[in-house]
């Protein structure tokens, strides 16, 4: 994320970060940010969930809803690397009114 690049962002406190990471997260393809976290080492932490939906061949095309929950992270600096990994979804997310119908992972 270029976010963790920018001069202005790294002047700002850790919290401020951490939610600034979140927003651009969330807001990036309409994520549902559920977690963030700064770790000992001043790494930012931010578990989002993308949802998606498809549509399939056929004489009536189905529709699919997938989810794809993942955790970002990454340092401030002159040069950051931003890695990403599949996490578990939010409990929360089970008591949805339209939950997926499957949840994907970053190797499917």
């Amino acid at each position: 994320m270029k976010l963790l690049t920018d001069p202005p962002f790294a002047a700002l406190s850790t919290e401020k970060r951490l939610s600034g990471l979140a927003a651009a997260a969330g807001g990036d393809r309409y994520g549902m940010v559920f977690g963030q976290r700064v770790t000992q080492g001043g790494r930012l932490e931010v578990d989002v969930a993308y949802d998606a939906t498809g549509n399939g061949g056929g004489y009536v095309a189905a529709v699919v809803h997938a989810r794809l929950c993942v955790r970002l992270s990454g340092v401030v600096g002159a040069d950051p690397q931003v890695e990403i990994a599949d996490t578990p979804c939010a409990a929360s997310f089970d008591r949805q009114l339209n939950p997926p119908d499957l949840i994907v992972t970053l190797e499917d």
